[in-house]
């Protein structure tokens, strides 16, 4: 599981894509050849009083699509709760 704070309403648009570029460096770890005998990557967002809820699904997928090699390969798998 990820656990991770949601960036509040006032965060620039590059401190955010900053903020993105790390998702995207673990997609590059987990799809190294060393690596290839993995056949599930599951990330789950557990939202404890998300500050907008209509922002929420926006940057969830902000994340995943920071997956492109997990995602192409069909192994990237995640889901979204709430936990108010």
């Amino acid at each position: 599981m990820v656990t991770i704070d949601l960036p509040p309403p006032d965060l620039d648009h590059s401190t955010y894509a900053e903020s993105l570029r790390g998702w995207r460096e673990i997609d590059s770890v987990l799809a190294r050849p060393v690596l290839s005998s993995l056949r599930r990557v599951r990330i789950d967002f557990a939202l404890d009083n998300p500050i907008d809820d209509q922002i929420v699904p926006e940057i969830v997928d902000d994340i995943l699509s920071q997956f492109p090699n997990l995602d192409n390969e069909g192994i990237l798998f995640s889901d979204t709760c709430e936990i108010r």
